[in-house]
């Protein structure tokens, strides 16, 4: 009876593995097959019929409109500044004026500085003198000078002829553009008449 019961579990070993192979399932079988039959521990999900073979997408994210990064920009009107203006006579009766007069010869110079080094180019120098006690004012535009420094701080300077006629005294007042439009602030002097300058009855006078 034991030999009977060995040989009936051979061949139903035997005829189970015949099936599998006919039925062409992918199930892979151990080779040691246990003595008797025990139910499966892996459980085989189906997937619906609308979902086999579809492909996962990715959450789509929130967008929004890009926006630019700020920029600094600057105004032209931005302000540097000027100091420490001085005078200086450089040849009394030196230099002609206007209707043959003779003037004397003066060398301005004067400071700038801008803590952000936006100063570019100066090209020009904008001045007002006013002489007293006759009222007379002089504008000029000094575009040839000397300049050195760079746009942090730097100073220029100039020469300008000045005829004081029967005036005593003048003020000069000075402002400075630079290539970007910038202009600094206005900054005064007031001077003398030299002793010795030259009086005529035409009006006072400054100009380069």
């Amino acid at each position: 009876m034991q030999q009977e019961t060995v040989t009936s579990q051979i061949i139903s070993r035997r005829k189970l593995l015949q099936t599998l192979t006919a039925t062409g399932g992918g199930l892979v079988v151990s080779a040691i097959m246990p003595s008797q039959w025990v139910k499966p521990l892996v459980d085989v999900g189906y997937l619906p019929a609308h979902a086999q073979g579809s492909t996962p997408t990715s959450t789509p994210q929130a967008t929004g409109t890009a926006q630019p990064s700020p920029t600094a920009t600057r105004p032209a009107t931005t302000i540097f500044t000027l100091s420490n203006i001085t005078r200086v006579l450089t040849s009394l009766n030196g230099c002609s004026g206007p209707d043959n007069s003779t003037g004397s010869l003066f060398t301005i110079k004067l400071d700038y500085q801008n803590s952000s080094g936006a100063v570019t180019n100066i090209i020009k120098i904008t001045q007002q003198t006013y002489f007293t006690p006759s009222g007379r004012i002089a504008n000029s535009t000094i575009t040839n000078f000397n300049l050195t420094g760079d746009g942090f701080n730097g100073s220029l300077s100039y020469t300008v002829c000045t005829g004081f006629g029967t005036d005593t005294q003048a003020t000069t007042t000075i402002v400075i553009t630079d290539a970007n439009g910038m202009t600094s602030n206005s900054l005064s002097q007031t001077f003398d008449k030299p002793i010795g300058a030259n009086e005529f009855s035409t009006a006072s006078y400054e100009e380069q």
